[in-house]
């Protein structure tokens, strides 16, 4: 069983570096063009503020929907099929939104240009290996980042989180 594991682990990792690389390389993700752009233009930080707090607020309101639809008892025990396709519309909608309010504060995706000399593609690839980088870690490792970013800034745990 520890054979099957180790295996299953290198073979996971594989996959995750091969699909972050395929959608960060598509996207064209340039994690170092990203963070330039936002240290050089306020008005690309507020945006993405502003679209942050929207999704947010739109997510909140989708899963209270969705918790209220199941509470009810729809006749499948779930939401309908209906209804979960309106939410993907929306989804869809909202993607759209955000990236053209992205767009329009200088944070571009997609390659729309390519860079043209030699140092400039070093810079292009070293920006897109850290962002395969970054994606591959996976949402549990950055949540974990965050929550002990947020431990530091309240400085400890609440009387109330003590169990």
């Amino acid at each position: 069983m520890d054979r099957a594991s180790g295996w299953f682990k290198r073979h996971a990792q594989n996959v995750a570096l091969a699909v972050s690389a395929v959608l960060v390389f598509g996207a064209n993700v340039d994690t170092l063009d990203l963070a330039s752009s936002l240290a050089s233009s306020p008005a690309a930080r507020t945006k993405t503020v502003e679209v942050a707090e929207s999704q947010l607020r739109a997510a909140e309101t989708a899963e209270k929907t969705t918790d209220e639809e199941i509470k009810a008892g729809s006749p499948q025990g779930g939401p309908t099929l209906g209804r979960l396709r309106e939410q993907t519309e929306a989804a869809r909608a909202a993607l759209d939104l955000a990236a053209s309010n992205l767009e329009a504060a200088g944070l571009r995706f997609g390659w729309q240009e390519y860079p043209s000399t030699a140092s400039a593609w070093v810079a292009k690839a070293t920006g897109l290996l850290v962002s395969v980088l970054a994606v591959s870690l996976g949402a549990p490792f950055w949540f974990a980042v965050l929550q002990g970013f947020m431990q530091v800034r309240a400085a400890g745990v609440s009387p109330r989180e003590k169990t």
